[in-house]
């Protein structure tokens, strides 16, 4: 499936993805790709394996984080280790 390959080439590994961009590679490699109707694009990613958070998808039962989870838990270990902290609970 076209848009399993664009996600498995464009993502990082473990890291959620738009949608767009996938699609817009998926229509690079089949320039025929969505010339038809078809099952709206979060179908065909669920389909493919991939579960929605909000507008990102990501591996279906992984332990991807969305980018804004990421961005604050990088942000408290950083503080943490400034500090000299350990981590709690």
């Amino acid at each position: 499936m076209a848009l399993r390959t664009a996600f498995e080439d464009t993502a990082e590994r473990d890291e959620p993805a738009f949608a767009l961009p996938l699609v817009v590679e998926a229509v690079i490699r089949e320039d025929d790709l969505f010339r038809e109707p078809t099952l709206p694009v979060n179908e065909l990613l669920g389909r493919a394996g991939y579960e929605q958070d909000g507008e990102l998808f990501g591996p279906e039962g992984g332990s991807w984080e969305r980018s804004d989870e990421r961005a604050a838990r990088l942000a408290e270990e950083r503080l943490l280790a400034r500090m000299d902290l350990d981590q709690c609970c």
